[in-house]
């Protein structure tokens, strides 16, 4: 072996060679067991974060710079682990002096094997750190950019409207109204922050209000709180509905009950309470405009109709001044051609509700005097009840503003469905009623409604832009109308919002996208409450707008109804109370009319009666004896009785009507009062009752005065005097005369006459005792307005007496 190669000579060649030696085989163990796995680990590193780029930039993030380095690091690392086999080889071939046989073949072999050993574990490092940096790129790391978006520190948060994040924004509220009622205020409901929305006193009687939204969304929630408090504020309230309400009427009549007032439930078609004259109320030029309209009659600028219209409207006119009962003009008009008013009668009256008695039906006159709160219940199904609601309406607004200043208490109005409704002389009315004390509250569904008037005769633009112009304080509730929801988010107002106009984002190549670092912000106008908002707003969630408040959500509540029932039992109680008895075949529609003892409607309907006076008599000092000329106005009394239809004695006299929404000792009292007979005592001048002596109730002081005795009874004015003692005798003595006299001539007279002396009147010149006794008979000239119209100087019975008194002779 020394010939072949030369060992080291030397101590220190032979101590270089072995430190030679000594390396290579550290770095030979060294690549056996870590040369491969650092290999692994380098892959797995460069995968992951890749290799490029390998140059720093100044706008690089700190993490980017930090991955330039690992990757310049990667790449030295890797040059030397190349480097190191070749290295180790040569080592390898010096140190052993090419003392082995084919040395390197050895070398490489065991290099070859550790490389069969160790390849799975480089590959595999180089397959999850591409996996890894995929997931990370295209999922870790989008949602981590959206984490931090969402935690951003923005310098504002305005963005445009999403209706899907409003859709689940608002809920309901129940509360109790009630709880925040005030008494310079009126409650609508409450905000998003649970604080009550009031309406100013001031603001609600000088502003009309509008309800607007679907049915089954809250109108008639906050419709009857409102209703409730001006109810219990005093106010005249008219609830005017043309369909059946489930709780209004309820509410109306609770709050009625509990503060005392005065409570009206009227319905215009036959399958309710109640009854009224369409034409009857008001100054006769009212009465005549709201049946010109009524019956289509308005001119609409056309000649060839307005000309036939003038024809008709000119026999209405002349019938229209003998009576307003729509029978009677029915009657009237029947005579005539005006066709399509004949048409109109026929129609209206085949509605009973709507053709009361004459003095009998509700009045709306009454009410308004009283302050009362009054009911209206309609039809929608009826075009003339539909008509006849309308002309209710017109009727109210032309009392309120005639009764302006006898009305003790400010009107609300409260009308629902007023599409339904709508008319040329509402739309006029919303702009100056408020001058006559009267407020609006008109409620529909939808604004096109508006725009869809039955009334043809009026253009639907001028009610659409009328209502909504004169109606300050408005409620539009969610659904299903755009249109309507942006007309509310236009009366919220706009606001300006900062938003984003534009923000980039970073798309991977393995297709993750994540947000930029930069944003673009500018300003965008958008409503203060929009569309989106209004769409999505569940039922009794409003959007409120009141004049010089910003508008609002408003949350509205029930009003609680203690019990449905009490409403129903008045009603039926009163509806039993007031069925008129079966009149008798014989017995005229005017004898019923007026003579009939109860109503046919309740009191509360009944039109106002002027109270009942009673003929002053003339009557001497109450000690004297009655001269003839008294017993003749004592009859005369017993007939004054008469002309009312009845005596006062009558079984079927009718009680006074009481006043209030409930009474039921009423019904007993008017029992009771039947029982009773009226007296009919006369009167001195001074208004105390004549005392009657025991003489006047005899049989025989029916029998008339002599002259002479009328010039006593006038004269005389002493009790006890010789003269008056004897002016008795003679009369006692006359009457009995003339009692048998007066049994002959009545034998073969009528029963209904009366016998009375023939008495002859005094010289000329000379006051006649007759004319002294028709003064004494002679009533007041507004006699006959309290009695029903009944004139007593006109009635054939009186005069028939008054003449037989002149042709009297002296016996």
């Amino acid at each position: 072996m020394r010939g072949q190669t030369e060992m080291p000579t030397s101590q220190p060649e032979y101590a270089v060679l072995n430190w030679f030696g000594q390396v290579n085989y550290a770095m030979m163990e060294w690549t056996n067991d870590y040369w491969w796995p650092v290999w692994a680990g380098i892959v797995f590193i460069g995968c992951l974060i890749s290799m490029a780029p390998l140059s720093t930039h100044h706008e690089q993030p700190f993490h980017q710079i930090v991955f330039v380095w690992i990757r310049k690091t990667i790449l030295w690392l890797g040059a030397i682990l190349l480097l190191l086999p070749f290295i180790m080889l040569y080592l390898y071939d010096m140190t052993t002096q090419k003392q082995l046989a084919d040395s390197q073949q050895v070398w490489l072999q065991w290099f070859l094997n550790l490389a069969v050993q160790n390849w799975f574990t480089l590959f595999a490092a180089a397959a999850s750190g591409w996996m890894i940096r995929f997931m990370l790129l295209r999922y870790a790391l989008p949602a981590w950019s959206g984490i931090l978006r969402k935690l951003r520190n923005t310098q504002t948060d305005d963005s445009p409207t999403d209706i899907r994040l409003e859709a689940s924004r608002f809920n309901v509220k129940d509360f109790l109204p009630s709880k925040y009622y005030k008494k310079d205020a009126i409650l609508v409901g409450l905000s998003e922050e649970d604080k009550p929305i009031h309406i100013p006193a001031d603001t609600w009687y000088e502003t009309n209000m509008q309800v607007i939204g679907p049915t089954r969304y809250g109108k008639g929630v906050i419709m009857g709180g409102l209703m409730d408090q001006a109810i219990r504020r005093g106010d005249c309230l008219f609830y005017i509905d043309p369909k059946k309400d489930k709780f209004a009427p309820h509410v109306m009549y609770q709050a009625c009950k509990a503060t005392g007032r005065k409570f009206y439930y009227l319905t215009l078609h036959d399958d309710g309470i109640g009854k009224w004259a369409p034409f009857s109320g008001g100054t006769d030029r009212d009465g005549l405009t709201r049946l010109e309209t009524a019956f289509g009659l308005d001119f609409t600028g056309d000649p060839g109709t307005d000309y036939y219209k003038s024809q008709e409207r000119k026999e209405l006119e002349k019938a229209f001044r003998q009576t307003r009962q729509v029978e009677v003009l029915k009657r009237l008009m029947e005579e005539t051609d005006a066709n399509r008013i004949n048409a109109e009668l026929a129609r209206w009256s085949n509605i009973e509700s709507l053709c009361p008695k004459k003095g009998s039906g509700f009045s709306i006159e009454k009410a308004l005097k009283e302050g009362a709160v009054v009911y209206v219940q309609g039809s929608l199904d009826d075009s003339v009840v539909k008509t006849a609601t309308k002309i209710f309406i017109a009727e109210l607004i032309q009392e309120a503003r005639r009764l302006d200043k006898e009305r003790k208490t400010h009107l609300t109005a409260v009308i629902d469905e007023v599409s339904f409704l709508a008319s040329k002389t509402l739309a006029q009315a919303l702009a100056t009623a408020v001058g006559f004390r009267v407020n609006f509250v008109l409620a529909y569904q939808s604004q096109n409604d508006l725009l869809n008037i039955d009334d043809k005769s009026v253009n639907p633009k001028y009610v659409h832009q009328s209502i909504n112009v004169n109606s300050q304080i408005k409620a539009v509730y969610g659904g299903a109308d755009f249109e309507t929801a942006e007309w509310a988010a236009n009366l919220s107002g706009t606001i300006i919002k900062e938003v984003t106009r534009m923000e980039k984002t970073d798309i991977s190549n393995t297709g993750g996208e994540t947000w930029d670092n930069q944003r673009f912000v500018g300003a965008q106008e958008e409503n203060y409450i929009n569309t989106n908002m209004v769409l999505t707003l569940p039922p009794r969630v409003c959007v409120f707008v009141q004049p010089r408040h910003l508008a609002s959500i408003c949350f509205s509540s029930f009003v609680p109804v203690k019990d449905m029932k009490a409403l129903d039992e008045y009603l039926e109680h009163k509806e039993k109370v007031y069925t008129p008895p079966a009149q008798p075949a014989n017995v005229s529609d005017d004898e019923t009319q007026e003579n009939t003892g109860i109503d046919t409607v309740p009191e509360e309907f009944s039109a106002p009666k002027k109270k009942e006076e009673k003929p002053v008599s003339q009557a001497k000092p109450e000690s004297k004896k009655p001269s003839d000329a008294e017993d003749s106005k004592n009859k005369q009394d017993d007939n004054v009785v008469q002309f009312r239809g009845k005596k006062a004695t009558d079984k079927d006299s009718r009680p006074e009507p009481t006043k209030g929404i409930d009474n039921p000792e009423f019904f007993e009292d008017q029992e009771s009062d039947k029982a009773k007979p009226k007296e009919s005592a006369p009167t001195n001048p001074a208004g105390k009752p004549k005392q009657v002596s025991e003489e006047e109730n005899k049989p025989d002081s029916a029998a008339e005065p002599t002259p002479a005795q009328l010039d006593d009874s006038e004269d005389d004015t002493s009790n006890d005097s010789d003269e008056a003692a004897k002016k008795r005798e003679k009369n006692r003595a006359r009457k009995a005369k003339q009692k048998a006299k007066k049994q002959a001539e009545t034998e073969n007279a009528a029963p209904e006459e009366e016998p009375v002396s023939q008495a002859k009147p005094e010289a000329e010149g000379k006051p006649n005792e007759v004319e002294k006794a028709k003064a004494a008979v002679e009533l007041p000239d507004d006699f006959a307005m309290d009695f029903g119209g009944l004139n007593l100087k006109s009635d054939d019975k009186t005069m028939s007496l008054l003449n037989d008194l002149e042709e009297d002779e002296d016996k």
